[in-house]
């Protein structure tokens, strides 16, 4: 006697719940050969994908369950993700303000927070969209808190800063902004990493200084994390995070500091209309966008990057062109910067440049479902595949040397 489908499904369902993933998969398109019209089994084999990251085959079973069962949210937040893993910023977006407009409090919360993180990757959004949507979610998380308003302390001689960040121990992403911690008089200020996930180390580029504090504070919730930040006395609170690692955002509504900052992460507005400020430049923020911003714009007079290499990269090489005959361009963005609109830019500069090349490399084109679809995008373009390079991710230092490698001419992102 068959096994009948609820038997099956549940089957997959329990060896997605142990976390193991090709099996389940296997057994959930099984399951949907013999019960193709099962919101649940598509459901199931989208989110299975999903962490796989084979995001273009995930993208094609949550389409199919959102079509079965339309009005089941979940499958759509799940969707949304999956769309904006691989540049469908627009798209996914869609898929959340319908959540936004008929979820529970939880799925709106959900939507909300990644409508106001993606609204400066979609093209669909202008500034002032953009500024609407991280105020709705910031509005979101303040009804909750009970800010804090920590008094100025009395001058005692240094000044304590506190770095608050998830990406401290990153080289690459501390590359643009060590430099400024490092060079800090410590005779006039106290500075304190408040660090999650890892902490600065000399491979992050941090110079060591014996009165520094550092902080790990890892799944420390917000409001504990505030209720320490003022007992600490932190005079200026910097965040290094902004909405690329969101969770911690909501920090700055506690007011634990009395002089709060975001430097870094933003691409607009924190949204934030208690903050003292954003730091910028007149490049990254032009004065005539100040109308967008919720709090004030703190223009630096050159750059606000403050980039210092201190690890090895590869060494300069002669232009690839050289001996192979043609020109590559090349861009190591990852994959969800890679918008609709990008994928024309591309295409109309491939195009106008006879007989050459582009060369894409990033974890997500490690998939092969997810190179596929970058090729149906292309070839949408009128770009075959033959003048595309599609390669996944690598160490750092690999990472960057596919700029030469007898391939890349000319990079337009490094990421």
């Amino acid at each position: 006697m068959a096994a009948k489908p609820a038997d099956l499904l549940a089957a997959a369902d329990a060896l997605h719940a142990k976390g193991q993933l090709p099996e389940a998969i296997a057994a959930y398109r099984d399951t949907l050969r013999r019960a193709p019209g099962l919101y649940l089994g598509w459901y199931g084999l989208g989110c299975a994908l999903y962490t796989t990251g084979a995001f273009a085959e995930s993208i094609a079973a949550l389409r199919r369950a959102t079509r079965i069962a339309p009005a089941a949210l979940p499958a759509r937040a799940t969707l949304g993700e999956a769309l904006y893993a691989l540049g469908q910023v627009t798209d996914s977006n869609r898929q959340y303000a319908r959540i936004a407009r008929d979820g529970d409090a939880t799925l709106r919360h959900l939507a909300l927070g990644n409508i106001a993180c993606s609204a400066p990757s979609d093209p669909a959004m202008d500034n002032a969209a953009i500024r609407q949507s991280r105020e709705s979610w910031i509005a979101a998380e303040a009804a909750a808190i009970r800010p804090l308003n920590t008094p100025r302390r009395p001058p005692d001689g240094k000044i304590r800063i506190g770095y608050l960040g998830a990406f401290l121990g990153s080289r690459n992403w501390m590359k643009g902004y060590m430099g400024v911690i490092n060079a800090h008089d410590r005779d006039r200020f106290e500075v304190h990493f408040i660090a999650d996930r890892n902490v600065p180390s000399a491979e992050s580029g941090y110079r060591d200084h014996p009165a520094d504090r550092i902080w790990g504070v890892t799944g420390v919730p917000n409001e504990r994390l505030a209720a320490l930040v003022a007992e600490n006395g932190i005079d200026v609170l910097v965040d290094l995070n902004g909405y690329s690692f969101q969770r911690r955002l909501p920090l700055l509504l506690y007011r634990a500091a009395p002089v709060q900052v975001s430097w870094v992460g933003m691409y607009g507005t924190t949204g934030i209309s208690g903050l003292d400020g954003v730091i910028g430049d007149a490049a990254v923020c032009p004065p005539q966008e100040d109308p967008f911003f919720s709090e004030p714009v703190r223009r630096v007079r050159h750059t606000y990057l403050t980039f210092d290499m201190f690890y090895a990269v590869p060494d300069v090489v002669p232009p690839p062109s050289r001996a192979n005959g043609f020109v590559t361009f090349g861009s190591l963005a990852s994959a969800y910067k890679i918008t609709p609109a990008v994928v024309a830019a591309w295409s109309r500069i491939l195009r106008g440049v006879p007989g050459s090349r582009l060369l894409l490399r990033n974890r997500s084109l490690g998939e092969a479902g997810n190179r596929a679809d970058f090729l149906a995008r292309f070839a949408a373009q009128g770009v075959p595949a033959e003048r595309l390079i599609l390669e996944g991710g690598a160490d750092h230092f690999d990472f960057l040397r596919s700029l030469g490698a007898s391939r890349t001419n000319f990079t337009f992102e490094d990421t």
